[in-house]
């Protein structure tokens, strides 16, 4: 990437919250659909025919760093967990975190690798395209039993790296963003006789997108 993005890649020019082909899937909760939109937003302007998009599970094993550093330049998005908020009450408050690590290889040296040259994109231009894209972004769904109650703050920006995985010619920065959200008890819990009222249905590899589905299902009795 070199310069500020253009097009439909250039943050302001995207409506906040406008991501339809998720909003069929907000009933999966705000978890799922935070991720779906995070990754959305990156392939906006990390197209997937020129980076390498992955997932982390949480944690970087040894054997995901590998996976991970395969074929750069890579973006890959992570859950880093929740922060609750312990004056939530009845609806539960929380910020989710999200670790979004960019992987750039140049084996020209470390000025390429920051800046950029004809062979491969520059750390530093990545970091900038990916702050312009996530900073203040509002995740939003609409018609649903929770809400994004904020946009995303990028919370840290730094270097990742193992002395014993790291290859000399790549770069690797994580950017750790938090997105706040409230979500309340589903219809039928929040009565005394709920385990009569409400069942729950998961359904894992007979969902159609391959993703894992929550279901609430029945009525007060």
């Amino acid at each position: 990437m070199s310069g500020t993005p253009t097009g439909s890649q250039r943050g302001g020019d995207l409506t906040p919250g406008v991501l339809a082909p998720l909003d069929a899937l907000a009933g999966e909760g705000p978890l799922h659909f935070t991720a779906r939109a995070l990754h959305q937003r990156l392939t906006e302007v990390f197209p997937p025919a020129r980076f390498d998009h992955q997932w982390i599970d949480g944690r970087l094993s040894k054997q995901q760093w590998a996976r991970l550093t395969r074929k750069p330049p890579t973006v890959a998005l992570g859950f880093g967990g929740i922060t609750p908020d312990p004056r939530a009450g009845a609806i539960f408050h929380g910020t989710a975190h999200f670790m979004v690590a960019l992987v750039a290889y140049n084996p020209a040296g470390p000025r390429e690798r920051l800046m950029g040259d004809k062979v491969a994109p520059g750390m530093l231009a990545m970091i900038r395209a990916a702050i312009l894209m996530l900073n203040g972004f509002e995740v939003r769904a609409p018609d649903t039993t929770w809400a994004s109650t904020g946009a995303v703050e990028i919370t840290t920006i730094a270097p990742v790296y193992d002395e014993a995985w790291v290859d000399e010619a790549l770069s690797v920065t994580a950017l750790e963003v938090g997105v706040q959200y409230d979500e309340a008890l589903p219809p039928g819990l929040d009565t005394k006789n709920y385990l009569d009222a409400v069942s729950n249905t998961w359904t894992f590899a007979g969902s159609a997108d391959g993703f894992t589905e929550l279901s609430y299902q029945g009525q007060i009795t």
